[in-house]
């Protein structure tokens, strides 16, 4: 069984984070599975549950004390799929 979690090509460089350390960021991630909304409801800030198909929310990116790591839109594409920017 694969991981419901795959990443496109990244497109951006990488880049300084205000941390310093050096990131690479995906431009876009993709969820997909039976588990798809318990895997995504664990890593951001919302009702990911709640969206209909074709809707997006704005979110957050939470490290495990709750601070923010970095905005995100999460749109369900259909029942058991969906896409993070």
């Amino acid at each position: 069984m694969s991981p419901p979690l795959t990443y496109s090509r990244p497109t951006h460089p990488t880049t300084t984070a205000y941390s310093g350390a050096q990131t690479t960021i995906p431009v876009r991630t993709h969820a997909q599975g039976k588990d798809a909304v318990k895997f995504l409801e664990g890593l951001v800030v919302g009702d990911i549950a709640g969206l209909k198909d074709g809707t997006g929310s704005l979110s957050v990116f939470t490290n495990e004390q709750g601070g923010i790591i970095d905005d995100t839109v999460v749109t369900k594409v259909s029942c058991c799929q969906f896409s993070a920017v």
